[in-house]
């Protein structure tokens, strides 16, 4: 039987995976497309999502996972990377160069 706790990190995954699933919908169909009665465009979706995940955030804090902690070395560090592998996306020719 699961805690709450449990439950929560749970339902962060499925948000996550929720986002993630919104995100290649933008890049497969574009952002601002719209595939349903909704009205919602796939960027729309994204943002819902990002609100949801957000959501259960907050109530893992509540609970005592605290998934805010920021650790500015670490983005720094994520921020280097990220943008080495720009680089070598643009040497592959992969991604455009910048203007």
């Amino acid at each position: 039987m699961l805690n709450k706790k449990e439950y929560l990190l749970i339902c962060l995954m499925e948000e996550l995976n929720e986002v993630s699933q919104n995100l290649s919908k933008c890049l497969r169909f574009t952002a601002e497309h719209v595939y349903d009665s909704s009205g919602l465009t796939n960027l729309d979706r994204v943002c819902n999502e990002l609100q949801d995940m957000d959501l259960i955030r907050k109530l893992l804090k509540e609970e005592g996972v605290d998934t805010y902690h920021i650790d500015e070395r670490y983005t720094n560090e994520k921020a280097r990377r990220t943008e080495m592998y720009m680089g070598i996306a643009r040497e592959l020719a992969c991604l455009e160069s910048a203007i």
